[in-house]
């Protein structure tokens, strides 16, 4: 049987051993400042009193910022009805000049007025159509072509879109027809008019 062997006291160090000057200066040295403890058996109305005899800073209000102004419904869509009637091709000064009260009456804070006064003006314009009669062998190039149209035979596609149910394709004109044509269509309207007959021929193809 190996045993092992005693190992001496003396190597050992003496815990919780300190010498006289350690003790006089752990004596001299000043100790944190701890909180006072709340007993177990203190009820939490107590505990809620040691806390606001507490000296701590108070809690910084929270920061309310007013809401950012939204942009009202009304002035919204005054704005979009302005921009409909303004982008309009072939108007006249009184027409331009009505425009221009009803932007400046919108401008006063008159905004139900001014509301009222565009959506007239809005829909008048939509149902501004002129009257075309379709003469003999005429087709929808040479009429949007014609000075009491649009002057421009590339704009064809205003008069086609306006005739849906007369004229299913736009090479079906037939002589005698009653056709609408759009009396102030949008810059939108003419630009999609155009990059459409650029790119398609009258009878429907590419």
């Amino acid at each position: 049987m190996i045993t092992k062997p005693a190992v001496a006291a003396a190597s050992a160090p003496a815990l919780g051993v300190i010498s006289d000057s350690e003790r006089r200066a752990l004596a001299t040295m000043p100790l944190p400042k701890l909180p006072t403890l709340v007993p177990r058996e203190t009820p939490a109305t107590s505990i809620t009193a040691a806390v606001a005899e507490a000296a701590l800073p108070p809690a910084p209000a929270p920061s309310i910022r007013p809401a950012a102004a939204v942009e009202s419904p009304t002035a919204a869509e005054i704005s979009s009805l302005l921009s409909k009637a303004s982008e309009r091709t072939g108007l006249d000064d009184a027409q331009l000049e009505r425009i221009a009260r009803l932007q400046a009456t919108a401008a006063r804070g008159e905004q139900e007025n001014a509301l009222v006064g565009l959506l007239r003006l809005n829909d008048e314009l939509d149902a501004a159509y002129n009257s075309y009669s379709v003469g003999n062998g005429e087709s929808l190039w040479q009429i949007a072509a014609k000075p009491e149209t649009y002057g421009n035979a590339n704009l064809w596609p205003l008069i086609w879109r306006a005739n849906p149910k007369a004229l299913p394709q736009p090479g079906q004109v037939k002589s005698g027809q009653k056709l609408r044509v759009p009396r102030y269509p949008s810059l939108k309207a003419v630009t999609e008019a155009l990059d459409y007959a650029g790119s398609h021929s009258i009878d429907g193809t590419r």
